[in-house]
């Protein structure tokens, strides 16, 4: 996932339901929504999430995968995530194929703070892919997440984001947002709903609605599916994926 879809996908880099991360619970997968988790794994936890998604703007589509992150707890309160590079595969209007950027963040659990959960990221986003999906540069990052139940089965949460992409040799502040609501839907199933934009100087908003479902296998493994629709002539015209994250 990322804005027009190279640099969006590199903002989905660096949701939330119920008790994210907390031992006694299930897992809960920092996949498929854009909202980043407010809190970390458990010390010596390890986390693998991966997935795919087939995009369609205009003529030009995208086929992208594995979109994994490895997650680690490596201290209280602190968490370590690597995304490997992501294959892309385009067709259509566009031709190209081949692997794009690898990135990784630390983050850090400032929460609970008067009942909201809160977490700051930076991240590296390393110049690793192919001439067509890479921005030839080493690019910063930096993200906080929040979120609160709502009730015993509704959960709010969202992050802001800014990412110091390159194109063309031009450092570029792109700044994203995410609001997403999430809600247990009986047994192992829970949904959400959320908004995503990004901005930047002298480029387009974009605006996406994003919505999708999540069912957990067991307390360590998780499945989900979601579907993406562009809100405004400068976002992807729609997205779907899946994907499987486990908890080890």
């Amino acid at each position: 996932m990322r804005y027009r879809f190279p640099a969006l996908l590199s903002v989905l880099s660096l949701s939330t339901s119920i008790a994210h991360g907390q031992e006694e619970e299930g897992m809960d997968a920092g996949r498929p929504d854009f909202a980043e988790n407010p809190t970390v794994l458990a010390l010596k936890r390890f986390q693998l999430e991966m997935g795919f998604s087939f995009q369609r703007d205009g003529r030009s589509k995208r086929l992208s995968g594995p979109e994994g992150t490895l997650r680690y707890g490596i201290a209280r309160k602190w968490e370590l995530q690597l995304n490997p590079p992501n294959y892309n595969w385009l067709f259509g209007d566009d031709h190209g194929r081949g692997f794009g950027d690898a990135s990784g963040g630390l983050k850090w659990q400032a929460g609970p703070i008067h009942g909201w959960d809160l977490a700051i990221e930076a991240s590296l986003s390393v110049d690793s892919g192919i001439p067509d999906f890479t921005s030839n540069s080493i690019d910063p990052g930096l993200l906080v997440a929040w979120g609160r139940d709502l009730d015993k089965s509704t959960n709010l949460s969202g992050s802001v984001a800014a990412l110091w992409t390159t194109s063309d040799g031009i450092r570029v502040a792109l700044w994203s947002n995410a609001v997403s609501l999430t809600k247990a839907l009986g047994g192992q199933w829970a949904g959400f709903l959320e908004h995503f934009a990004t901005f930047a100087k002298d480029t387009p908003t974009t605006h996406l609605l994003h919505a999708g479902i999540k069912y957990k296998l067991d307390q360590n493994r998780q499945l989900d599916c979601h579907a993406i629709r562009g809100l405004n002539g400068n976002s992807p015209d729609w997205l779907i994926g899946a994907g499987y994250s486990q908890r080890f």
